[in-house]
């Protein structure tokens, strides 16, 4: 089957048939996480790191096959009053998170390893999510995008809890996770740029 045939069939889709198939590729990603093999590398950070890059890695090919819309999200931040408000929210917050009571005490390179993992995971997650998911169901209304791709990326975020399972938590964590990515995809649309809800995720 040819990349073009694949395109074809996947715009052909209807909405609960988009959002399964979006469902599986998100799951998919994530079933990266359980590869046994990337437990055997040891270094700073450096199996997390790996793990985001083959996430990201998916959702990259994905997005090259289905081309959605947002595929043009990969330019310059659009700074309108809107995007420039919402980049200000983003700060806003990220500055009021970073200012919670951390005091990290480790080595400069621990440091590096550390913020290269966290712009990994932003790389990964906001490609799987805001790039793929939310372009691939835009077709059927901005809306309807907004809200699906934010409850599957609320929802891979179970991931954390396997294999153990403690329910509250996992509500918890991803309501959370599915507040952070409405938030997301209004700074997505307001900047229509991938790069600064990325920075904004890491």
């Amino acid at each position: 089957m040819s990349i073009e045939r694949i395109r074809t069939w996947y715009w052909s889709l209807n909405k609960f048939d988009s959002v399964v198939l979006m469902l599986i590729i998100a799951i998919s990603g994530l079933l990266l996480f359980r590869i046994p093999e990337i437990g055997y590398f040891k270094g700073i950070y450096f199996n997390e790191t790996l793990q985001y890059c083959l996430v990201a890695l998916v959702a990259f090919i994905c997005v090259a096959i289905l081309r959605p819309p947002t595929i043009n999200s990969f330019g310059r931040p659009k700074i309108s009053w809107r995007g420039g408000f919402f980049i200000a929210i983003a700060i806003g917050i990220a500055i009021f998170d970073m200012s919670g009571g951390y005091n990290i005490q480790q080595p400069l390179r621990v440091k590096i390893a550390g913020v290269i993992t966290l712009f990994s995971i932003g790389l990964a997650e906001e490609l799987m999510s805001r790039v793929l998911i939310f372009g691939a169901l835009q077709r059927f209304g901005t809306r309807f995008a907004v809200l699906a791709s934010s409850v599957i990326f609320g929802l891979m975020h179970i991931n954390v809890y396997l294999p153990e399972w403690s329910t509250w938590d996992v509500y918890w964590h991803v309501m959370m996770a599915t507040g952070f990515g409405l938030l997301a995809c209004a700074i997505f649309i307001a900047t229509r740029s991938y790069w600064v809800v990325v920075i904004f995720h890491a």
